[in-house]
C-alpha cells in the first residue's frame, strides 16, 4: 500500500538497472580542476514499479544504486576551489525516488580564487516524489563554494529536499558559502532564495541570519497537505495547524517583540526542552509548501530541532511529520 511516505523501508524496485562503471575517467579542466556530472533518471513502469532508467557520474560524483533508493558516493576528495560539479535528477510521472549520500561533503579551499561550484536540476513529473536529502556540507576554512539548485516542479508533484551546512570543523570559523535555491510548481515560481554564509559577511552573525550559529538545516517541504491547509505567510494558521510557540531566547526580544504566529513564522524556540540553543522557525510559502529552517551549535541540535517539529506537526500535517520523524532516526 502506498502510505504517501519516504524514508526507510521505502525500496526503490530496480527493473534491469543500468550498470553503473566501476571507473569514470575523471574529466579534468586546463588548471587541474574538476568538472565532474551525474545523472539519476527514474520512470515508474506500467506494473507500478519504479525503473532506474539512468544513473552514472564522474568523480568526485558517483551515484550507486541500492534498495533504500541511490547514494552519491565520493570518488575524489572535494570539491576543491576551481571544482565544477552539476548533478541531473529527473522523476517520471508517479515515480518516487530517493537521493542520499554515504557521507559528508567538504568543500576545501584550492589552489587559486576560484569557487568550487554544485549545480543540482531536478525535475519532478505529475504525481512524483523525490526525497533529497544528503549529508551535511562542512564548509572548511578558506573555501569559496557556491551551490546552486534548481527545482521544477509539475502539478501534483512532491519533495522533500534537505539541506543541512556547517561552517567549519571543530575550532574552525568555516570558509564562504553562497547557496541559491530556485522552486518552480507548475510553471510558477514558489521559491527564490539565495544565503551568504561566511567570516566576510557583516550580516552573517547578526540576528538576521546566523546569529552566532554555525549549523544552519533547511527541510523544504512541497506537497498536497500543506495546500489543504490554506497557510501561507502573512495569514494565521488555522487550528490544525497552530503550534506551540516556543519560549524567547534568553538574550533575544520579550515576548511579544519579533516574529510571531502569522508573520510568516508559525514557530520558534532556543530548544531548551532538549538543552540546547536551536533556533527554528516553520515558513510558509506561497502553494502547497513550507520550508522548516532550524540554526544550531551542531547537526545534532539541528536534528534534535527538526524532531521537536516533527512531534507538533503530527496533527496538521502528519505525512511531514512523519518524513522529518524518519530522516532524524535514521541519521541518528
Amino acid at each position: 500500500m502506498d502510505d504517501g511516505r519516504v524514508g526507510a523501508g521505502q525500496a526503490l524496485n530496480l527493473t534491469n538497472p543500468p550498470a553503473c562503471p566501476a571507473a569514470v575517467p575523471v574529466p579534468l579542466s586546463a588548471g587541474g580542476s574538476l568538472n565532474g556530472r551525474a545523472h539519476i533518471v527514474v520512470e515508474r513502469t506500467g506494473e507500478g514499479v519504479d525503473r532506474l532508467v539512468e544513473c552514472w557520474g564522474e568523480a568526485p560524483l558517483a551515484p550507486r544504486p541500492t534498495s533504500r533508493g541511490v547514494f552519491l558516493v565520493g570518488g575524489a576528495a572535494g570539491p576543491l576551489g576551481g571544482d565544477s560539479l552539476s548533478c541531473q535528477v529527473s522523476v517520471g510521472s508517479g515515480a518516487r525516488l530517493r537521493v542520499g549520500s554515504v557521507a559528508a561533503s567538504y568543500a576545501r579551499p584550492g589552489v587559486g580564487p576560484e569557487h568550487s561550484v554544485l549545480r543540482v536540476e531536478a525535475r519532478v513529473e505529475q504525481g512524483a516524489t523525490l526525497h533529497w536529502a544528503p549529508q551535511p556540507l562542512v564548509a572548511l576554512d578558506g573555501c569559496r563554494h557556491r551551490s546552486e539548485v534548481t527545482i521544477d516542479l509539475a502539478p501534483g508533484a512532491e519533495v522533500l529536499w534537505i539541506d543541512i551546512v556547517v561552517m567549519g570543523r571543530h575550532g574552525e570559523a568555516g570558509g564562504e558559502v553562497v547557496s541559491r535555491r530556485s522552486v518552480d510548481l507548475a510553471g510558477k515560481p514558489l521559491s527564490r532564495q539565495e544565503l551568504r554564509l561566511g567570516t566576510s559577511s557583516r550580516a552573517m552573525q547578526g540576528p538576521a541570519v546566523f546569529g552566532g550559529a554555525r549549523v544552519l538545516g533547511s527541510c523544504l517541504v512541497v506537497n498536497p497537505e500543506w495546500g489543504r491547509t490554506g497557510v501561507r505567510a502573512g495569514d494565521a494558521p488555522g487550528p490544525a495547524m497552530r503550534l506551540s510557540p516556543g519560549p524567547a531566547p534568553r538574550n533575544g526580544p520579550a515576548p511579544g517583540n519579533g516574529p510571531a504566529p502569522g508573520d510568516g513564522i508559525l514557530s520558534r524556540s532556543d530548544g531548551k526542552p532538549r538543552g540546547g540553543n536551536q533556533r527554528y522557525g516553520v515558513l510558509p510559502l506561497a502553494g502547497p509548501a513550507v520550508d522548516l529552517v532550524v540554526l544550531g551549535q551542531s547537526v545534532g541540535e539541528v536534528l534534535a530541532a527538526w524532531d521537536q517539529l516533527a512531534a507538533q506537526l503530527a496533527v496538521g500535517a502528519p505525512r511531514t511529520a512523519d518524513q522529518l520523524a524518519r530522516y532524524v532516526a535514521e541519521y541518528r
